[in-house]
């Protein structure tokens, strides 16, 4: 669903023959539309998993002796439960059931998520050197492992880049906003790295 969601950023449209042989264009902003809605229903269900986790984490920084990738995931988390529950404001407020400035409410559902990923590639980039370290010291192979953490690195910057475009951050500092073509390209990278990640 990711991947058609990035792709859907993508202004070509796609032809589909029908049985007739008769050619049909069909707009992927449909495709895009109907797989965004049908993802944020799910998102309602992503913050109580937010909450759940979050009380085990702190509950494990209280034993574990190394506690700042405790400290960092607990932090993460907090970023991505922001984004939920903005997120979930969006949803109640397309159905109408509550009314809110949506521009404002997506900006803050960004700011969330963008904090989420910010303090996870923090936790990810000190795992990566502990790796390397490790692979130093003890002089053995740990390529697997220095690759699949350089993906989750890739992953997280790909969505980054978007939540970042999501605040304004490329048109505060380059005039422009990051056009469809590259914010479809990043959430493609991060999507197809989540699907390898889910079958490695």
């Amino acid at each position: 669903m990711e991947v058609v969601i990035s792709l859907g950023r993508y202004p070509e449209e796609i032809k589909i023959s029908n049985k007739d042989s008769k050619t049909s264009l069909v707009s992927i902003e449909l495709i895009i539309a109907i797989s965004r809605d049908s993802r944020k229903i799910f998102s309602l269900f992503k913050s109580i998993h937010e909450v759940k986790t979050i009380n085990e984490k702190i509950k494990d920084l209280l034993w574990q002796e190394k506690k700042l990738p405790v400290v960092l995931d607990i932090l993460s988390r907090l970023g991505f439960l922001f984004y939920y529950l903005f997120d979930n404001i969006s949803i109640l407020s397309s159905i109408k059931f509550i009314h809110t400035d949506a521009k404002f409410v997506n900006k803050l559902a960004s700011f969330g998520w963008a904090i989420g990923l910010v303090f996870a590639l923090i936790k990810d980039f000190i795992g990566l050197f502990k790796i390397i370290q490790t692979q130093k010291t003890e002089k053995k192979d740990y390529e697997v492992e220095i690759f699949n953490k350089l993906l989750e690195i890739i992953m997280k910057l790909s969505d980054l880049l978007v939540a970042l475009n999501g605040l304004d951050v490329p048109l505060m500092l380059t005039g422009k906003s990051l056009n469809d073509g590259v914010q479809g390209g990043a959430g493609l990278v991060s999507a197809v790295i989540g699907i390898y990640n889910s079958f490695k």
